[in-house]
């Protein structure tokens, strides 16, 4: 394994962003809350927009690369709470867990919510999905309460952003 970067993903990163994707779904379909068959029907087009929307202040997809391949991204966006950032969709192809790259990713959205202000982190992650919890926790977030989105258990997450 090459040394990996951390990085904001660009307009530039849309086709490999959107690949990387598709990759996590097949590997994981019961962890996100959408399917392979939904995200191809999300076309290119989507996923630019979508990189410009987590391009506003407060938000960001930053990716995971192995030179020039994506192997990892994860989500961050402010919630109603001006103190609050959300952790959303994070993933790791499967040939790069236990790599370290799932911390790189933690880290640098970490480092991102701290230079934005934010004092406290949330994420939502789905019961099942056994393994983001314990990798969560490790990073210090704790469970605070249980939710159901959709019929499906989750599990409310959060921890106080340290200066």
């Amino acid at each position: 394994m090459s040394e990996i970067t951390i990085r904001k993903a660009t307009i530039k990163d849309a086709e490999k962003l959107r690949e990387l994707r598709l990759r996590l779904l097949k590997h994981y379909p019961d962890v996100y809350g959408t399917s392979y068959q939904a995200q191809v029907k999300h076309g290119l087009e989507e996923t630019v927009k979508e990189i410009e929307n987590y391009s506003r202040f407060g938000s960001a997809i930053f990716v995971a690369a192995d030179k020039d391949k994506l192997v990892g991204m994860c989500r961050i966006e402010p919630t109603e709470d001006t103190e609050v950032a959300y952790a959303g969709r994070m993933g790791v192809l499967p040939e790069y867990l236990g790599k370290g790259v799932g911390k790189l990713l933690f880290d640098h959205r970490l480092t991102w919510a701290r230079e934005y202000g934010y004092k406290k982190l949330t994420a939502i992650v789905r019961k099942k999905n056994t393994r983001a919890v314990a990798f969560l926790a490790k990073q210090g977030l704790k469970i605070i309460s249980e939710g159901n989105y959709r019929g499906v258990p989750e599990w409310n997450l959060e921890m106080k952003i340290e200066r």
